[in-house]
């Protein structure tokens, strides 16, 4: 049966389709109304070839659906058969997690258990890809999971299949081994969300598998875990990735200011606050790369780009510089070790070019600038560190040359660079440890004798560099994670590995995560005050007429923590905290 000749559908506030069902017959249709049998009319509706579109305020729906069992079964029927749909369930589910949450940090709670995982379907790796293709319309999957020996050894994505059988008309016949993708990346179901969004983002893909307790059990893409985010830091970073221009990457970076201090008003923890910003440099950096290499003829060999210092650590902040170096494959006698350097200076300036122009400035220290010392061959760069480690005379050590991580190009030049480190740190001149621990004593922390908090005069303003601190962390941190080969470069994680390896005390280990952390939102969140609120670019000093009175006493207390910790590098090997404590 219809209404009048229609079907009359009706809709939520939101415009979703709620029920179709002939409850009610209308005499006249106007331009924009409907008058029904007994009378009564109802504003502003459409009419679409036999169908009448019009809404009713929630109230009413609601009323409806109380009065009428045929609305209420409707309702019910419908909505359950949808809810069998996965993705549709999956967006439910999602908006009403959101709609639930009270601030940004409750999203960052949620785990990976509270997602509706999409079926895991895999094939053999010599089945043909036209089968293959047809596996995938079958189970209605955009993504194949290729197995061999009850083990995953690669995937194939609808994507994979239009540029790599499409694209370059491959025979169909073939296996699909041949052109599937890897590596396949997992991660616990009690891990967080977010940790898979970032995960996805820095190592640029779509899917995972998701596992309990060494099982695979499903599989979730980046959309799945980015639907119903909204205006989440994540669709920040999604919207980094879809830029097309280095205009447009500018304009967004101008933005990330405004992201940053909407996550530290609203409680979220200054390691997550980082890593969201160190994953917008990550993807500023990929795709200035990607477009500067689209106009250059291809790499003489292979090479890759590093980063070192902050941004290797992924501890990035407002005012972190282009911190990046090349490390390109050994002279094979068909380039001349200078002809390769200029290929790669010209990378390098490019690259350098465009960052500025998006508003990442070139770093102070010259070691960094200077292009013969920042893009050398592997031999090279293991002759630098060697003579770091080994030389007694030398006297410029960097030590954030330490802290370095694969940012574009071949990994493996990064795992031989890293593995010769290790190597020779088992050996090293035994000089270098207390030079390093040297570095860390040439800070002056911003605490006078009777524990105030010491600053300098700026203006009206009564500053102090809370990097100071900051870094005396980073490099207690870094000393002892070079003495045990640790190969982590973030302090978080170094800190981690210190306590799992039992070098550091739990307390130790806790207090130093408690004031890193508190310290970098601290800088973060004043960071991006200057930028919005003083119209001025980003720097290291903070304002102590703007600080609370917890935050004073709290940032006293770190201080005089810290302090603890660098005194104990004037005494090697290191007492730490007193009498009590050791490591």
């Amino acid at each position: 049966m219809s209404v009048g000749g229609y079907e009359t559908f009706f809709y939520n506030d939101e415009g979703h389709k709620i029920f179709s069902r002939d409850l009610l017959k209308f005499s006249t249709y106007g331009s924009n109304s409907i008058v029904f049998n007994n009378g009564i009319s109802i504003q502003n509706v459409e009419v679409k070839k036999n169908t009448i579109v019009y809404r009713l305020p929630i109230a009413y729906f609601l009323k409806l659906y109380k009065t009428y069992d045929a609305v209420s079964q409707f309702v019910v029927s419908t909505f359950g058969t949808l809810m069998l749909d996965r993705q549709y369930a999956q967006i439910v589910i999602k908006k009403d997690q959101i709609q639930g949450a009270d601030t940004i940090e409750q999203l960052f709670s949620q785990r990976l258990n509270s997602v509706s995982l999409r079926p895991i379907v895999t094939c053999a790796p010599d089945l043909p890809i036209h089968n293959a293709a047809q596996l995938m319309e079958e189970q209605r999957t955009s993504c194949l999971l290729i197995e061999q020996g009850n083990k995953i050894i690669g995937f194939v994505t609808d994507i994979v299949l239009r540029n790599e059988v499409i694209a370059k008309k491959r025979d169909v016949d073939r296996p699909i081994s041949e052109i599937m993708d890897n590596p396949v990346f997992r991660l616990a179901q009690s891990s967080y969300l977010h940790e898979a969004i970032l995960m996805m983002f820095n190592h640029a893909i779509r899917y995972m598998i998701i596992e309990n307790e060494g099982e695979d059990i499903g599989m979730v893409s980046r959309n799945d875990l980015l639907i119903g985010q909204g205006q989440s830091p994540f669709t920040f970073i999604q919207s980094f990735r879809m830029s097309s221009n280095p205009t447009e990457l500018k304009a967004k970076w101008l933005k990330a200011p405004e992201i940053i201090h909407e996550m530290s008003q609203l409680g979220v923890r200054a390691e997550i606050v980082n890593r969201v910003l160190s994953s917008l440099m990550d993807t500023i950096v990929q795709k200035v790369i990607n477009w500067v290499m689209e106009k250059l003829p291809e790499p003489p060999v292979n090479f890759a780009i590093m980063a070192i210092g902050n941004y290797g650590r992924e501890e990035v902040m407002l005012n972190t510089t282009q911190k990046v170096t090349v490390i390109f494959e050994e002279y094979d006698g068909k380039y001349k070790l200078e002809e390769l350097r200029s290929y790669f200076l010209l990378i390098s300036e490019r690259i350098s070019q465009s960052l500025i122009e998006i508003g990442i400035q070139l770093p102070e220290n010259k070691l960094l600038t200077d292009p013969q010392k920042r893009i050398k061959s592997v031999s090279e760069w293991r002759k630098q560190y060697r003579s770091w480690l080994q030389n007694q005379e030398i006297t410029d050590l960097y030590p954030v040359f330490f802290d370095i991580r694969l940012i574009y190009g071949d990994r493996s030049l990064i795992d031989n660079l890293t593995g010769y480190i290790q190597k020779v740190l088992k050996k090293p001149d035994s000089k270098f440890f207390s030079r390093l621990a040297d570095y860390t004593l040439a800070y002056n922390l911003p605490i006078t004798f009777f524990r105030n908090i010491k600053t300098t005069t700026k203006g009206d303003r009564e500053e102090f560099d809370i990097y100071q601190a900051i870094g005396v962390l980073v490099d207690f941190t870094r000393y002892h994670s070079l003495k045990n080969q640790i190969s982590e470069a973030n302090t978080g994680m170094r800190l981690k590995e210190l306590k799992d390896r039992g070098i550091i005390q739990t307390n130790v280990f806790n207090e130093l995560m408690q004031s890193f952390y508190y310290l970098m939102g601290m800088s973060l969140k004043y960071q991006a005050q200057q930028v919005l609120f003083d119209k001025e670019p980003p720097d290291n000093f903070v304002d102590t007429t703007n600080l609370t009175t917890i935050e004073m006493i709290t940032l006293k207390q770190i201080f005089s923590l810290i302090e603890e910790f660098r005194q104990g590098f004037r005494n090697l090997p290191l007492r730490i905290l007193g009498k009590s404590r050791e490591i």
